[in-house]
């Protein structure tokens, strides 16, 4: 029972990524869940042609579903990988991403910092 609700919350939880991405691009993907282990699930965002978008994997901590490991991003028009990023139980470790044609690095510390501004900004 557990698991076919962990199933079902995926099932939502991708949903709604796909649906924020078709609202923000008007761009219809499909989605492909894979599980891997009881608590490991893999997950390919695609558009209507094949064409991979996003893919990454969620592992089941706590009973929530929450990023981890290496989590990729591509282009939806040229479909090459623009971003990179590893998450270890949901926290983002590194992202490496391309911004105009010039890769970008940024680290666990740099993550940190970029989320401390932003709520700094917010309260001000």
């Amino acid at each position: 029972m557990n698991k076919l609700f962990y199933t079902f919350s995926l099932v939502l939880l991708c949903s709604g990524l796909s649906v924020a991405q078709t609202l923000k691009h008007d761009y219809p993907t499909n989605q492909v869940i894979l599980q891997i282990t009881d608590n490991e699930y893999h997950l390919i965002i695609e558009d209507l042609d094949g064409n991979t978008l996003q893919n990454g994997n969620f592992i089941l901590k706590n009973e929530k579903l929450i990023r981890h490991g290496i989590w990729k991003l591509y282009d939806t028009n040229t479909h090459k990988l623009i971003t990179k990023s590893k998450y270890v139980f949901g926290q983002p470790t590194w992202i490496r991403t391309i911004i105009d044609g010039k890769s970008h690095y940024y680290s666990e510390d740099a993550i940190r910092l970029r989320k401390s501004e932003k709520k700094l900004a917010s309260v001000n």
